[in-house]
């Protein structure tokens, strides 16, 4: 994405340079502060997975103070914001060491392995020089998940603070991990479910001891709270229209976006540069120059296209933060 012509504060959203992203605060807080309460009910602990948004400022706004992260890179900056732990969601490398005892210094570190060769290595790479850094143990409960399958734990916790179960290719996730959390709290070490999706409350009755999740702030309520601003650049004939909106400002790993608040309107498909938006005769008057709102299915990877990101309120802009960790990938 090239950078956006910046608009003042104050400005309407429908003014905004297009394509750009933006969330909409007082949602986001209203989805945060509900989800959070509903796993404190349950007697869970929420680490929210900021690696979603890659953007350390709006875990500030949010008031989130301990995140999941994928990466070393990410830890780094994440943790000028962050006071309490950072788990990161892989091994580190021992060219990554001095990073890790850097972030160390600043904040607990909790690290996920797909191994207990791996956490071994790992603690002998910190001993004697960080007592700020534990280790959890990644379990598959699928054959296409990465980590330690459920049947090959040996009992052995050495270096090992808890396990951590991801739901990722999962159909239904509340059968899968009332199956699977059970086998793996016989060991009396806490469990972590990550959910790649968005986790309804209905699956918090399940026993396990910490949720790992990061679209609830964008998911969590009934209207939408993150999108992409797009505008018309061509009428090439009645029913379509070319938005100045492509894959490059707006993922379709999902599958194509939705046009917000509306049921006439749809997006057909999308190129690099461009979205085809269709209607049916009759059903919307549409010129060059209007604006609409698009709805990514793929949020983390259209925050991961743009460099900052727009806060608005009552359709106001109100901030502009930096999405530090876009292309922090090691």
């Amino acid at each position: 994405m090239e950078r956006p012509v910046f608009k003042p504060l104050g400005s309407s959203l429908y003014d905004l340079d297009t394509p750009s992203l933006f969330v909409i605060r007082d949602r986001i807080l209203t989805n945060t502060q509900a989800y959070s309460s509903q796993v404190r009910q349950t007697g869970k602990r929420l680490t929210p997975n900021a690696s979603i948004h890659r953007t350390p400022s709006l875990c500030r706004l949010l008031n989130q103070d301990e995140v999941y992260v994928n990466t070393v890179s990410e830890a780094l900056e994440f943790s000028n914001v962050i006071s309490g732990r950072i788990t990161i969601g892989r091994a580190f490398q021992p060219s990554q060491l001095a990073t890790i005892l850097a972030i160390s210094r600043i904040v607990p570190i909790r690290i996920v392995a797909s191994s207990e060769e791996q956490i071994s290595e790992m603690a002998t790479l910190v001993h004697g020089k960080t007592e700020n850094v534990s280790f959890v143990l990644r379990v598959s409960g699928l054959p296409e998940q990465r980590g330690t399958p459920v049947k090959e734990l040996n009992g052995t916790q050495e270096f090992i603070s808890g396990y951590l179960i991801s739901d990722i290719g999962v159909d239904d996730p509340i059968i899968f991990l009332s199956d699977i959390c059970p086998q793996v709290s016989s060991s009396g070490l806490p469990v972590i479910v990550e959910s790649t999706e968005y986790l309804k409350p209905d699956a918090l009755d399940v026993d396990f001891d910490e949720l790992v999740e990061g679209l609830h702030p964008f998911k969590g309520g009934p209207d939408f709270s993150v999108g992409v601003i797009a505008a018309v650049v061509s009428t090439p004939e009645s029913g379509k229209a070319f938005l100045d909106c492509g894959q490059k400002a707006i993922s379709t790993d999902g599958g194509v976006p939705t046009v917000a608040d509306s049921k006439s309107l749809a997006i057909e498909r999308m190129s690099a540069e461009h979205g085809y938006l269709v209607w049916k005769p009759g059903e919307a008057s549409i010129g060059l120059g209007d604006t609409f709102i698009l709805e990514p299915a793929s949020i983390s990877d259209t925050f991961n296209l743009y460099d900052y990101l727009n806060i608005v309120e009552d359709e106001i802009l109100v901030g502009l933060l930096d999405i530090q960790c876009r292309g922090s990938y090691s």
